[in-house]
C-alpha cells in the first residue's frame, strides 16, 4: 500500500510540473528536462509495469492542424468569447 501511495505522489508531482512548464519564465533547458524526466518516469511505468502503479492504455488519435485551420478555430473562438 505505501508504495502505491508513492507512486501516485509522483504522478501527481510530475502532472504539476508539466502544467507550470507551460506557464512563462521557465528557460528552454528546463523545460527539456522537465519533459526528458517525464518521458522517463512514462517508459519506467509503461516497460517495467510496476505492480503498485496499475495503468490502463487508452487510443487517442493524433490530428495535425495547418496554419489555417487553427486560425479559423481561433477565430470562431475568439468570436463566440470563449477560450
Amino acid at each position: 500500500m505505501q508504495k502505491t501511495i508513492v507512486w501516485f505522489q509522483i504522478l501527481t508531482l510530475i502532472e504539476r510540473i508539466n502544467r507550470s512548464v507551460k506557464e512563462p519564465g521557465w528557460s528552454v533547458e528546463d523545460k527539456d528536462m522537465v519533459y526528458q524526466l517525464k518521458d522517463e518516469l512514462m517508459n519506467k511505468i509503461l516497460v517495467e509495469k510496476p505492480e503498485e502503479c496499475e495503468v490502463t492504455l487508452y487510443y487517442v488519435p493524433y490530428l495535425r492542424y495547418s496554419e489555417r485551420t487553427k486560425d479559423l478555430a481561433g477565430d470562431l473562438m475568439r468570436r463566440d468569447g470563449k477560450k
